[in-house]
């Protein structure tokens, strides 16, 4: 069979080879299809020859509007295939709200039979969630709802740990859960525990009482069942221990048993809380309150000078009381004095070692070359062991007093007592100093330190505090002096953030280029009155305070200068009149926190500098009279009154309207 079927393909070949070489011409398609119900083709325009045969090509199916058969077109060539009357498939098919239903066509998926769809009720079976129950359709399963309605649920059903209902039509199980515990209930001999919401008896038992918060009266107190109302344990109060009681700022003394009042007295500070931040112990009242038995001490170091001798006397025995009974027995008690450096804190007796001191019924005796030229606030940490055996360090501080200058001797000599103060800082004097009286000066003051120490080298750090005493009559650089002129002379010469405060000067002389208090520097000035007698002008003169040259910028603050009743003169060639009471032009400005002059000003007076220099925020003024001053503080709304109103009383008096330093010696 297969050598004749490769002489039928030989021969096949053969007759087409002869038949194109017969046809004498090269073939070429039609642009027309031709078709059958399987094929479609090409055939030459020439001679007819079939050419691009090829089965069809059936796209996608249609329908036929009048005839209702579907059918599908030949992609490629048009021709119609398949033709053919739908059939219908078994299922039904529902649109999505069920109103409608159809069959498809298994063919091509065409709708038939489409009609509304009316749900038939299943009357066999129900369906059902915990609150409802409805029928569904026979015919597409869905819920008829008109059917739905609530469940008929009966009485409870309970077992030992569980409850639930059923519905009387669908029968359905609802509500099924374990049972909660009420309340218990009592008749006064059994209590009974049901559940909360079917009924079932969960438990029985003797009654056993459910006591309450206590109750109480003036006298008794008790306690009442919650479940029987029974009264039960009614007894007397029994006194407890006394105690504070924050809200009312008393001790309260309660019953131990109910807590009731019993009785209230006025707070009695107990100081038993000890508390320590690292520097010492702090004991203080569970109500909060500090001991305040460590009160600053004032330690008189009492410095002399005698012959170019300073010193402070070693055998010079001073006492201060320290309460320390609250601490009950004490012991091993020793005296350090302590130095703050930032949050450090050493050890500044010199040689590290204690205070040499003794203590006894509440007083520190000790000798004031102990603390040598240390000067101002310090603090000495007393150590001792209280009666539980507790070692404890209290802080105590006091206030060490270089000299207290009683007299013009005293003044004159602040100059060494200053130096050796700081004996190790060439260029810096300090001290604390305070007057004990008013001084009666009269005379030339040199200066406590040269004033030809820039501000921004050295110059006076300690506290000069007068105490709210007078000095009078002093001058400062006057001509006569056997000085230079020009030298800027004051009583402190440089402020080099040193303290001058509570003291008033009258009749000051001051001569040319001079200050009263310093010519250069830094500091604080506060609370100080100064009355001129007389001004010898020179060109430029400084009448108050600092000028501000170098470090510069002092703090003044509550300082009144009075040039009321004040002579003016020009002296050693001067022409013009300049002053600046409390800073000096094109140098660092003072700040000014309560500043002024009572009184007019020569004639010819050029330059008021300070208003030219007052940094912001300065409280400042000049008046050209008491009177003036007077008028401007009795002013409605006075700002005047207002400021001078926060002035410190003990140094600051106010009479209709006039100012004056306190005279304290009146006192």
């Amino acid at each position: 069979m297969k050598h004749l079927a490769k002489v039928l393909a030989l021969v096949m070949a053969l007759a087409l080879a002869f038949g194109l070489v017969a046809c004498g011409h090269e073939h070429t398609a039609g642009s027309e299809w031709k078709s059958d119900k399987t094929n479609h083709w090409h055939t030459c325009t020439e001679c007819d020859e079939v050419m691009d045969e090829a089965a069809h090509t059936p796209g996608e199916w249609q329908i036929d509007a009048e005839s209702g058969e579907h059918y599908r077109v030949c992609t490629v060539c048009g021709y119609e295939t398949d033709r053919a009357a739908h059939t219908a498939g078994s299922e039904l098919k529902f649109n999505s709200d069920y109103t409608q239903q159809w069959n498809e066509c298994t063919v091509c998926g065409a709708e038939m039979n489409k009609t509304a769809h009316t749900h038939t009720a299943d009357e066999t079976k129900w369906g059902s969630d915990g609150t409802n129950h409805w029928r569904n359709c026979s015919v597409c399963g869905q819920k008829v709802a008109s059917t739905e309605e609530a469940h008929a649920l009966g009485e409870y059903k309970s077992d030992k740990t569980d409850h639930w209902q059923v519905c009387a039509d669908c029968g359905v199980v609802v509500g099924k859960e374990a049972h909660v515990a009420g309340e218990v209930e009592t008749d006064g001999a059994t209590d009974t525990v049901k559940c909360e919401d079917c009924g079932y008896v969960m438990s029985t038992a003797a009654h056993q009482h459910r006591l309450g918060a206590y109750e109480s009266n003036e006298t008794n107190h008790w306690q009442t069942c919650e479940t029987c109302s029974q009264k039960v344990g009614e007894a007397a109060h029994t006194a407890g221990e006394w105690t504070y009681d924050a809200e009312s700022g008393k001790d309260v003394q309660l019953c131990s048993v109910c807590d009731y009042q019993m009785n209230e007295r006025e707070h009695v500070h107990a100081y038993t809380v000890w508390t320590n931040d690292g520097s010492g112990d702090t004991v203080s009242c569970i109500c909060g309150e500090a001991f305040e038995g460590f009160a600053q001490q004032k330690v008189d170091l009492d410095a002399q000078y005698n012959s170019e001798t300073l010193e402070i006397t070693p055998n010079t025995e001073k006492t201060m009381e320290i309460d320390l009974g609250m601490f009950g027995g004490i012991s091993d008690v020793t005296v350090a004095m302590l130095a703050y450096e930032g949050d450090n804190i050493n050890i500044y007796n010199r040689d590290g070692k204690d205070i040499q001191s003794t203590f006894a019924e509440g007083t520190l005796t000790f000798h004031v070359s102990e603390f040598g030229f240390a000067y101002g606030d310090r603090t000495i940490a007393i150590t001792f062991k209280d009666e539980g055996g507790t070692e404890r360090t209290v802080n105590v501080p006091v206030l060490l007093v270089t000299k207290v200058i009683m007299n013009k001797t005293d003044l004159d000599n602040m100059t060494y007592f200053s130096k050796e103060s700081e004996a190790t800082e060439e260029l810096i004097y300090g001290g604390y100093f305070e007057l004990g009286a008013d001084i009666s000066y009269s005379g030339q003051f040199k200066y406590v330190m040269p004033s030809n120490i820039v501000a921004a080298n050295g110059g006076f750090v300690g506290v000069f505090d007068g105490c709210g005493y007078n000095i009078d009559g002093i001058e400062i650089n006057t001509v006569d002096s056997g000085e230079k002129w020009n030298n800027f002379h004051g009583m402190f010469g440089s402020l080099y953030g040193g303290t001058v405060k509570n003291v008033s000067f009258t009749n000051v002389i001051l001569g040319v280029k001079g200050s009263l208090i310093s010519a250069y520097g830094s500091g604080t000035i506060e609370n100080v009155y100064a009355q001129f007698k007389e001004l010898r002008v020179n060109n430029a003169l400084g009448l108050a305070f600092s000028f501000g040259v170098g470090g510069g910028g002092a703090t003044i603050k509550d300082c009144v200068v009075d040039i009321s009743n004040t002579s003016f003169s020009l002296v050693s060639g001067g022409t013009t009149y300049q002053f600046c009471f409390f800073g000096k032009k094109d140098a660092k400005s003072p700040n000014l926190q309560g500043a002024y002059v009572i009184g007019k000003l020569p004639e010819g007076t050029t330059t008021w500098t300070e208003e030219a220099n007052l940094v912001s925020g300065s409280v400042y003024g000049k008046y050209d009279s008491m009177t003036a001053f007077a008028e401007a503080y009795n002013a409605t709304d006075s700002a005047l009154k207002a400021e001078i109103d926060t002035w410190d009383t003990t140094y600051w008096q106010v009479t209709d309207g006039a100012i004056s330093f306190v005279d304290k010696s009146a006192a």
